[in-house]
């Protein structure tokens, strides 16, 4: 049976096979000079105009078909600079914006960039990717590409030659395409800076001046979190979080503080947990204080997904001199189970070089709490176990829905009979110190 070969791997010239057409084309280029390489070019860039014309393969067959066919009059100019920084100040000024489309080197050394008008379909097809939500006002991409764009081209000796296309098809002048000017920026930076609240700046910035709308005046939240990561305004050591909490944690260590009593980095290797783990226990010296001082009730809980990472955060709080909760250390996680817990709680006990000899212990009904205090901690008296009084509501509501068919009883036992019977000791109590002092 005879084999049919691809035509399209195939030589026309000494009917050798190859593998690839770029093999091919190698061998073309290499064993029969006189033979041209016809390349075809992709044809996806589309008039704005009638889209459902034919398409270019280059921008310039678009601009002579603007011309011929719908008489638009393209103006263009060239620039010469000394340097690229001149250039992009001088490009950063210009009241459209234009996004980076393309880089190439070339082999004499020079160097090009084209940007494109920001609101060209620049790839010429719909994405079937669905990860990002789109706007709720729409995408600023038009049907077709304008033609409007910069191509700067970096000469080897520094030089810098700019040609300008300053005509805009297919789309009007709306404020919502537009990046804000650095005039405005330095303006939003300065306040930001200064300590200003974002929604201080975002109802300032609502004030308009002679009845002329302008991009300041529908900055959104977005707008100033991406000045404070471009200006870095809050001072993050480095982008990556475990990059700069490291970096934090070393800060700490140099400065003689053991903040972080417990850390563990991922892919970082720590007796008892794995290389994916992430562990971070933090305790500062006026937590410690009040921790050896009020340790007669520990309150622990923990609260999931607080993060962008859906890591889980452990809570140990203490009952000050005001009958309040006050945290006394924090642990962050990527796991809420006993043997996190118990790493916890023995990197406290090593924190406070001594064992905390609390009372009472009042956690959520998971007993894991509990038995990592317990078998850590190794006191002469176990202390007694507590249930916050949310989780014994819930839990009464809980009982309550399955075994209390008629709503009105369920409603006087939730509202009434139940809250009664947990204050029920207050109020024994209460009434035992009045009938003492009506005997006195």
């Amino acid at each position: 049976m005879e084999i049919i070969k691809d035509c399209k791997l195939v030589c026309k010239i000494c009917q050798k096979e190859f593998s690839s057409i770029s093999t091919k084309n190698r061998h073309i280029r290499t064993f029969h000079d006189e033979v041209t390489i016809e390349k075809k070019k992709l044809q996806r860039i589309r008039c704005p105009l009638c889209l459902e014309e034919e398409k270019f393969s280059c921008c310039e067959h678009l601009m002579e078909h603007l011309k011929q066919r719908h008489k638009v009059s393209i103006m263009e100019s060239v620039l010469s600079f000394r340097n690229f920084k001149e250039a992009w100040r001088a490009l950063d000024n210009r009241d459209v914006d234009y996004a980076c489309y393309r880089r190439c080197k070339r082999p004499n050394g020079n160097e090009d960039i084209y940007y494109n008008c920001n609101r060209s379909d620049s790839r010429g097809f719909t994405s079937t990717c669905h990860k990002r939500n789109m706007k709720l006002g729409g995408s600023i991409r038009i049907q077709g590409t304008c033609p409007s764009r910069i191509v700067v081209k970096i000469q080897q000796n520094g030089m810098v030659e700019v040609k300008f296309v300053e005509t805009h098809v297919g789309h009007a002048d709306e404020l919502r395409s537009k990046r804000l000017s650095k005039t405005e920026q330095d303006t939003l930076v300065q306040q930001l800076t200064a300590g200003v609240t974002k929604e201080r700046i975002m109802s300032n910035s609502r004030i308009i001046e002679n009845d002329k709308l302008q991009r300041i005046n529908i900055i959104t939240r977005g707008d100033l979190a991406y000045l404070i990561r471009k200006f870095n305004i809050d001072k993050r050591r480095n982008a990556d979080d475990m990059i700069a909490t490291a970096l934090k944690i070393e800060e700490w260590n140099r400065q003689g503080k053991n903040n972080a009593f417990l850390f563990k980095q991922i892919g970082e290797r720590y007796p008892g947990l794995r290389d994916e783990d992430f562990v971070v226990g933090y305790m500062n010296s006026v937590m410690e204080k009040k921790l050896k001082e009020f340790k007669r009730v520990i309150c622990i809980d923990g609260t999931h997904g607080t993060n962008r990472r859906n890591w889980d955060l452990t809570v140990v709080l203490v009952k000050d001199e005001n009958n309040m909760g006050f945290p006394v250390a924090f642990l962050l996680s990527n796991r809420l189970d006993q043997v996190i817990q118990e790493i916890f709680f023995s990197a406290l006990k090593s924190r406070l070089r001594q064992s905390v000899e609390a009372e009472y212990i009042m956690s959520d009904d998971d007993i894991k709490y509990y038995n990592a205090w317990t078998k850590v901690m190794e006191t002469e008296r176990k202390p007694r176990r507590l249930l916050c009084t949310w989780h014994i509501i819930k839990n009464w509501n809980i009982q309550g829905r399955s075994k209390l068919k008629k709503p009105e009883n369920r409603q006087e036992m939730k509202m009434k009979k139940m809250r009664n019977i947990l204050k029920e000791l207050l109020f024994s109590k209460r009434r035992k110190n009045h009938d003492v002092g009506s005997l006195s």
